[in-house]
């Protein structure tokens, strides 16, 4: 079955392919978006290490930002600094040590005391076991007498009195592997009761789930009614920004050892843990919701040092607090911590912002947040919100830049770009909820360098057709004004062409030389040779009588008609007065105005020599001349091409600018086959032909010579 072309046009044509068309189009943003707003969605799953530590610094930045002062007083810490470690020398001290630290504490009566510090052993330098090493390594016998009393003899008994006699938390490590203490552990499960939400009907599995524990000795253990854990890890790159609330171990849940201190120091009615169907959601106590992540962390908010410190909450240095030198009550309705910032004990972490604190200090900063409720939320709905921003930035973003132009895609790719870095930090500071515009930035940069090119090229292209339309239109324009040129002057459009021709060899040929090659670039010669039909505009000011008069003009009647360039020179101008600024008109104002002077000055209208004449006008004269001579008129004949060579090559220096004529003269052959081309009619070519000395084969109308 054969279908017709006007078939297949009407098809294409038809409006049901118009409507298909305009769908496709409209269609056609969403497609290309579609690639790159899949990758980053699965790059924002997955989270690529080097994305994520990009992540992780832009939360920094948002975290520092927002950074404030502790928004309460109570945390305080007892340190083992560097100083006291001087004074009382070098670690681990002897526990009576401790004890005394503790029972100067204690004696304040602080709301709790959480000892971040271990005592998995027996203490060494306990007396009892010092009179044993001397008996048994010495075989000496001390006596009763000698010895001092019993109560004293046993470091980690007196340790373990003060412990019951204040609101102390001991510490305890949680291991995951299958690394335990090897003895037989006195720990404190947390009390607290689990609410499920939603669909959920069981724990789900993203809590910690601990294989062992280290802890202290038992006679620490039994000593104290709570214990916290002391596990923390950092970020995959180092920096510690969250810490587990909760463990579990062997099917009962255990508090962070920040968590248990301020447990004991607020004793609350209500100890809520709550788990959705995604994960842990936070923790009650009383009035105060912990929002926790789907992994029970509690992303900490860092506190800023005070005005007066370095740190963020005050230190008390054991020494002083050993040598009396700390205020009485100092430690009354505090929440303590006792632990270390001396730099050999290996207890120093990284937070954001280089910012370097013992790992005792990191429980203070927990403590502030919970107080203070001033929490750094990740809620369950976080990971869906960013997701979905990821796609509509994908889509909405890339329909802009399709809808509108080059200027304005990028404009909306800047705005967007800023927009979403400066939406997140401000949901960050006012709601504490981190959504990050990484991935969606990712997808926009993605979107905008995909889609930006593709702009640019359609509006190239759209710039060239409209270019080419520009030049159609304006060769029409001439061609039009030079016909209307034509309808009073009998010299025809082929004057036009073989003009045309004549510049286009002289203006090649005069590039090869030194002088031009840098003036009469391809642009230039192209714009000289569009706007030479110009030439004789002004013809159209001349009257008939004078302009068509087919003998030779008076004196009076040649006066006229050299008002041509005039003439021309006004309806050139009158266009620049309307359009302004144009190099197209400039040139053909050049060409009207001055293709009629002489080298030596003699022409008209100005009366312009030597390279006081453009270029452009300069050869114009050539060509017009060299197409006068051998071209058919109503008032004369043609000349021989050679006859008009020779006369060309006499007025060389008067007429014509030597140099192009020297030109002239290495391409007039060429001039020649361009007559030839472009003879007006069969009779002015046989003529033309007969005037150059070509020999003409038979022809009925003509004869043969």
């Amino acid at each position: 079955m054969n279908i017709s072309p006007e078939f297949g046009d009407q098809l294409s044509s038809s409006p049901v392919s118009a409507k298909i068309k305009k769908w496709a189009e409209s269609l056609l943003p969403f497609i290309i978006a579609l690639v790159p707003t899949s990758i980053i969605t699965v790059l924002s799953v997955s989270s690529p290490l080097i994305l994520n530590g990009i992540n992780l610094k832009i939360y920094d930045y948002y975290l520092l930002l927002s950074s404030a002062p502790a928004s309460t007083d109570a945390p305080l810490i007892v340190n083992i600094d560097e100083k006291s470690l001087e004074e009382y020398g070098q670690w681990p001290w002897p526990r009576f040590l401790i004890a005394e630290l503790l029972e100067k504490i204690r004696r304040d009566e602080p709301l709790a005391v959480g000892v971040d510090i271990m005592f998995p052993e027996p203490d060494r330098t306990s007396l009892a076991k010092i009179y044993k090493n001397i008996e048994r390594h010495f075989d000496v016998n001390i006596t009763e007498a000698q010895k001092i009393p019993e109560h004293l003899r046993d470091n980690d008994f007196l340790l373990a009195d003060i412990l019951r006699r204040g609101n102390f938390v001991a510490s305890l490590y949680f291991t995951f592997g299958e690394q335990t203490s090897g003895q037989s552990c006195t720990v404190h499960p947390l009390n607290i009761t689990t609410q499920y939400i939603g669909k959920a009907t069981e724990e789900p599995g993203f809590l910690l789930q601990a294989d062992g524990v280290i802890c202290n000795l038992p006679i620490f253990g039994n000593a104290v009614n709570r214990n916290g854990f002391i596990n923390v890890e950092a970020d995959s790159d180092g920096i510690l920004r969250r810490v587990p609330l909760l463990v579990k171990y062997q099917g009962k849940f255990y508090p962070h050892l920040s968590l248990a201190t301020l447990i004991a120091a607020l004793h609350p009615k209500t100890l809520l843990f709550k788990i959705s169907q995604y994960g842990p959601s936070g923790l009650i106590l009383d009035d105060r919701f912990i929002p926790l992540d789907q992994k029970g962390n509690l992303a900490v908010n860092l506190r800023a040092p005070t005005s007066s410190s370095t740190r963020a909450f005050e230190y008390v240095s054991a020494a002083d607090l050993l040598n009396g030198k700390v205020p009485e009550k100092k430690f009354t309705n505090k929440i303590v911590f006792l632990g270390t910032s001396a730099v050999g004990l290996n207890d120093i972490h990284h937070m954001p912002g280089d910012y370097v604190f013992p790992g005792v200090e990191f429980h203070a900063h927990v403590v502030d947040n919970i107080l203070g409720k001033t929490f750094l939320r990740s809620p369950q709905w976080a990971t869906g919100a960013e997701l979905v921003i990821i796609i509509m930035t994908g889509f909405v973003v890339a329909f802009l830049f399709f809808r509108f132009g080059v200027r304005v895609a990028l404009l909306t790719f800047i705005i967007s770009g800023i927009g979403l870095f400066h939406g997140s930090k401000l949901l960050f500071s006012s709601s504490g909820v981190f959504l990050s515009p990484l991935y969606p930035f990712l997808v926009l940069l993605l979107n905008f360098s995909l889609i930006y090119p593709i702009k640019l090229y359609s509006s190239e292209r759209r710039r060239r057709k409209k270019k080419e339309e520009i030049a159609l239109m304006q060769e029409a324009i001439l061609e039009i004004i030079t016909a209307l040129t034509e309808a009073r002057d009998q010299e025809t459009g082929g004057h036009i062409r073989r003009t045309q021709g004549y510049i286009q060899i002289m203006a090649v040929e005069l590039r090869k030389t030194e002088k031009y090659k840098k003036i009469l670039t391809p642009e230039e010669i192209e714009v000289i040779c569009k706007v030479a039909p110009l030439h004789d505009v002004g013809k159209i000011g001349v009257p008939d009588n004078i302009l068509l008069k087919p003998g030779k003009l008076s004196a009076k009647e040649f006066e006229e008609i050299k008002k041509h360039t005039s003439y021309g020179k006004k309806i050139i101008e009158a266009a620049l007065h309307r359009v302004g600024s144009n190099y197209f008109l400039e040139k053909a104002l050049e060409i009207v105005y001055t293709h009629q002077e002489k080298w030596n000055g003699s022409g008209y209208p100005q009366g312009l020599s030597g390279e006081e004449i453009p270029l452009a006008g300069r050869i114009m004269a050539v060509a017009d001349v060299y197409d006068a001579l051998t071209s058919t008129r109503p008032y004369k004949i043609p000349v021989e091409h050679e006859e008009a060579v020779a006369i060309m090559d006499a007025d060389s220096g008067t007429h014509f600018d030597p140099e192009l004529i020297e030109v002239f003269l290495k391409v007039h052959e060429r001039f020649r086959k361009i007559s030839l081309q472009y003879a007006e009619s069969a009779e002015s070519a046989e003529s033309t032909r007969a005037a150059q000395g070509v020999k003409t084969l038979g022809n009925p109308k003509m004869g043969t010579p």
